[in-house]
């Protein structure tokens, strides 16, 4: 039985737990065999709580969607009491949170096992993740390259079917660009669906949003219940859906109105293989009955990333000066990655009027966004523009810091305006490069409309399924 485990979702894992087919204390097992096997390979764990989870598997939860099923947790942000939260660094290797963030809180009733945690960049600002830490974690379809980040350890554990979900988070594509380079699901929710409470207000100017990634759409939307809802007095709120989104997997989208841009609002075109995938999703949802339609957003992407930059230098040195009240004293430069050191030292020439001037260009940059794409119900662009760099493209160990953020925002060309917009968007891997290595394709809906991105990822999905699609290393 268990060398069948790797064909089911995160769902249907469950399902064997409850019917009695496998226990939970049997499947941890399993699961650590797994990263046992593989992780001196993909190098995609910061810490293995082993001990914790075979006692949590021995009396485990009966509630939930995911009940006894072993969950990994991206080593950034959310806080779970007495687990190291390293944030990928050298100066933060010893902080342990005291208590649960509000989403862990939430995450526990679906009776996920916690088993471990994956590893990140430094505070988690690159589409990489490798630091000095832990090392580079490598993609399962192709050990040289990258699994994306900042949810790379994740992609690369899901990829190789370690276990069929985890934890990620997405600032700026830190989801859907590991799902895109790994072949998976990644669906970023609209501004307002997370609750950071109480650790933070927001993240990012409600850049920052939290998810999964999974292979299979109805596991993203069971684990997006959980997690979704508002604290009294968060910034950015939002509706409530009128149902759990797990009852849209199935249900029939209706005739959509699609928007398709493949065209790079960057300096750099996007490749061959990024325009010839997004066109095939679009030619897909087309025979399916929707009405497709070119589209341009309009997006001055060297303004972005001017100011994008500006405001992450800011917010990442007001980071490290929070991390330094935590832990009670300064971060030397030999602790950080040279360009977080570099990226301190920025954030200083940024005035107080300087910074409120960025904050605010970002906001109407990504409300031109929500107007452009207000015209339809989904917009379809390529998640990324190539496949999976080569580990260290780039890296944090750069000693310039321009040359860094230059190719960094070249790669998350599709994804970080959508960050700044607030609009849900998610990452699915309809087609494939030239080359076989994954390449996801984004859909984008508008704000608070989650369940037509579902309603038409499970349609896709049902059209072409992509679950049983396996990388060279695979458990």
């Amino acid at each position: 039985m268990t060398d069948q485990l790797s064909g089911y979702d995160g769902l249907g894992l469950a399902d064997l737990i409850r019917s009695g087919q496998i226990s939970a204390a049997e499947l941890v097992e399993v699961v650590i065999e797994r990263i046992e096997r593989l992780n001196p390979t993909l190098n995609f764990m910061t810490y293995k709580g082993y001990d914790q989870a075979r006692a949590m598997a021995a009396d485990p939860p009966r509630d939930g969607a995911f009940a006894g099923l072993p969950w990994l947790l991206k080593d950034l942000i959310l806080g779970h009491a007495g687990v190291p939260q390293t944030s990928g660094s050298r100066f933060f290797r010893d902080h342990v949170p005291a208590q649960d963030s509000l989403m862990i809180q939430r995450l526990k009733t679906l009776g996920l096992i916690y088993l471990g945690s994956t590893n990140v960049p430094e505070f988690g600002i690159n589409l990489q993740s490798g630091n000095a830490l832990f090392g580079d974690t490598r993609n399962p379809w192709d050990p040289s390259r990258t699994p994306g980040g900042s949810s790379g350890g994740a992609a690369a554990a899901v990829a190789a079917r370690i276990m069929p979900l985890a934890h990620g988070g997405d600032g700026g594509g830190s989801i859907r660009v590991p799902s895109s380079y790994c072949g998976l699901v990644g669906l970023k929710p609209s501004r307002g669906r997370n609750s950071y409470y109480p650790d933070y207000a927001d993240v990012w100017y409600g850049c920052g949003t939290d998810g999964c990634l999974s292979i299979t759409v109805r596991d993203t939307a069971a684990y997006s219940d959980a997690m979704w809802g508002s604290t009294p007095g968060d910034p950015y709120e939002i509706p409530a859906l009128a149902r759990p989104l797990l009852q849209e997997v199935g249900a029939d989208p209706g005739r959509l109105r699609i928007g398709v841009m493949t065209r790079s609002p960057g300096r750099a075109a996007a490749s061959d293989d990024a325009v010839r995938t997004a066109e095939a999703a679009a030619g897909l949802c087309e025979r399916l009955g929707h009405h497709v339609e070119p589209v341009e957003i309009p997006i001055d992407y060297d303004r972005f990333c001017t100011t994008f930059i500006r405001v992450i230098n800011v917010l990442t040195a007001y980071g490290l000066d929070t991390a330094e009240g935590l832990l009670g004293r300064k971060a030397e430069a030999d602790e950080l990655q040279p360009v977080v050191w570099a990226i301190r030292g920025l954030a200083k020439n940024v005035s107080g009027i300087d910074h409120a001037r960025d904050v605010e260009t970002l906001r109407q940059i990504g409300r031109d966004i929500c107007v452009a794409v207000s015209r339809y119900d989904v917009v379809i662009t390529p998640s990324t523009p190539v496949t999976a760099p080569a580990i260290g493209d780039p890296s944090q160990a750069w000693d310039d810091v321009d040359a860094y953020f230059e190719r960094l925002f070249g790669h998350m060309v599709f994804s970080a305006p959508i960050s700044v917009s607030g609009l849900p968007a998610i990452s699915l891997p309809i087609e494939a490069a030239a080359n076989g290595m994954p390449l996801g394709t984004q859909f984008i809906a508008n704000r608070g409309r989650e369940d037509t991105l579902i309603r038409l990822a499970a349609q896709l999905e049902a059209e072409r399924p992509w679950r049983d699609r396996l990388p060279a290393i695979v458990a």
